[in-house]
């Protein structure tokens, strides 16, 4: 069985003491918002000492139909207690029976009607008058068994002490109490129009001189004077400050492996930031047969640059069956070009789309490297003007100026340009001192000869030669061979016979001529 038992003139000599400070402090003081109320637990005739024992105390309203003003519990160490607790109802925890009223509005017994209470004999407000007193109910739970007292305790007369916080149905929070630092004149300087005006805008959350926790927005820097900003949660939007937890943890909103990270050392110089899917880590760079490494090596396929330079290059060289493309420029593009390059871009090099000519740079202006020419008509040189003054070359007929004179025997001496009187081929062909010279075949149209003095003797071919024949001369001639003729074979080969006979014609005759036999 368990029992409270409670020192009843005691309680109420501790509640007259209690209220009656109360009541004589009204007007400069609050009086504190609760009541105490002692008691003794004993269980089966020993004194309850748990760790813990809940109290559950209970306020409502008097008469038949009580309703429920007020409602909390406590935790008790009751260890070495002997049974005795002493509690402020009004200190403890509300329970969710609790109506969430005041102390003052628990005991006050003014009229006034509270409405939306749990009351029984089915009503659901109480209106108090004058003359009420008040139900406090306990119960007790040690943890072992729970037991609700039926009886309550009536408080009467000194708890009403609490209504002398009223004044004229006002509490003490309605009035100015006048302290040692609370002044008419401090009220003065408080209310006057300026600094009344921004302590509303500071209540109304208006104020433009500072911010509101939780929403202010800054309109000018903040100089925090070389203090820190503690207390900064982990960042959520792009706009978040990040405390140093979630920096020093995080790389783009993934986290970091921080144990690997603050132990890197020099050694571990080359090192990268690599992700293993779930954290950042440090890793050895891996090769990447996609990348040509820094050392060198051989592409697998081309390099796209993105209209970027390549500088500092060295010897270029190309395999066989490759071409080297250059950039390039129309007209219009290439003046705008020339405009821009200086002395440093000597040698800069481009095709001319308009003119079809290679073009460089040679520090200050542009020139020619080449010429692209279109077919030309036959026997054409390529040349400057063939008279008159200086003008771009051209394709043009060689003129006898174009030839010149050479008198300097080196300068033509060679096989092709030095003449002789001997048989030799190729050789340009000269008389020698006496007028002879030598060569193999002689292809006439007829031969003339000179005597030694104007007259000449030709030797001349038909008009018309039906076959081309051959006539050899005789191997040789001798002094028996006066007074012979020549005569021919069928091979062409003259040789010197004797004539068969005479045969004399008259001048105008005409006839066969006589045979001769060889």
């Amino acid at each position: 069985m368990i029992k409270i038992k409670m020192n009843k003139a005691y309680f109420a000599q501790i509640m007259s003491a209690l209220f009656a400070g109360v009541f004589l402090n009204s007007i400069a003081h609050a009086a504190p918002a609760g009541l105490t109320y002692q008691g003794r637990l004993v269980k089966n005739n020993l004194p309850v000492e748990a760790n813990p024992v809940t109290l559950t105390v209970r306020v409502t309203s008097p008469g038949v139909n009580e309703c429920v003003l007020y409602e909390e519990t406590h935790t008790l160490n009751m260890t070495g207690s002997d049974g005795i607790f002493s509690v402020k109802i009004g200190g403890g925890t509300r329970t969710v029976n609790d109506e969430a009223l005041s102390m003052v509005q628990v005991f006050s017994n003014t009229g006034t009607v509270i409405s939306s209470l749990t009351c029984t004999g089915g009503v659901i407000s109480y209106t108090s008058s004058s003359t009420d007193s008040r139900n406090v109910y306990a119960s007790f739970n040690d943890g072992v068994d729970s037991v609700a007292f039926s009886s309550p305790y009536v408080i009467q007369s000194v708890p009403y002490a609490i209504e002398a916080e009223r004044l004229a149905g006002k509490s003490s929070t309605d009035f100015i109490q006048v302290t040692t630092d609370t002044t008419q004149m401090k009220l003065n300087d408080i209310l006057a129009p300026t600094p009344y005006t921004e302590l509303l805008a500071l209540i109304n959350g208006t104020t433009t001189q500072y911010a509101k926790t939780g929403s202010g927005n800054f309109t000018s820097t903040v100089n925090m004077n070389s203090n820190k900003i503690t207390g900064v949660l982990a960042p959520t939007a792009s706009t978040d400050a990040a405390n140093k937890s979630y920096v020093d943890g995080y790389v783009g909103g993934k986290a970091a492996d921080t144990a690997t990270l603050t132990s890197l050392v020099v050694g571990d110089s080359g090192k990268v930031l690599s992700w293993n899917g779930t954290q950042w880590t440090a890793t050895a760079p891996s090769s990447d047969s996609t990348k040509l490494p820094l050392a060198g090596g051989t592409m697998t396929g081309p390099i796209a640059m993105g209209s970027n330079n390549i500088t500092g290059l060295g010897y270029l060289s190309q395999n066989a069956g490759k071409y080297f493309q250059i950039g390039t420029f129309d007209n219009s593009a290439e003046t705008t070009l020339s405009g821009v390059l200086l002395p440093a871009h000597q040698g800069a090099t481009w095709y001319n789309t308009t003119s079809n000519e290679l073009k460089f740079w040679t520090g200050t202006q542009v020139k020619n490297m080449s010429s692209s020419f279109t077919n030309q008509t036959a026997n054409q040189v390529f040349a400057g003007p063939g008279s008159g003054g200086a003008a771009a070359p051209g394709f043009r007929s060689l003129v006898e100026a174009d030839i010149p004179q050479l008198t300097v025997a080196s300068k033509v001496a060679n096989s092709a340009t030095t003449a002789t009187s001997a048989n030799t081929a190729s050789a340009i062909v000269a008389r020698d001192p006496s007028g002879n010279f030598a060569a193999a075949n002689v292809s006439l149209s007829n031969a003339t000869f000179n005597d030694s003095g104007a007259n000449t003797a030709i030797l001349q071919a038909p008009t018309t030669v039906t076959t081309s024949y051959v006539l050899k001369l005789p191997a040789a001639t001798v002094a028996g061979d006066a007074g012979k003729v020549l005569s021919v074979d069928g091979a062409g080969q003259l040789s010197w016979i004797e004539p068969v006979g005479t045969q004399t014609f008259a001048a105008g005759s005409t006839g066969t001529a006589p045979a001769i036999a060889s």
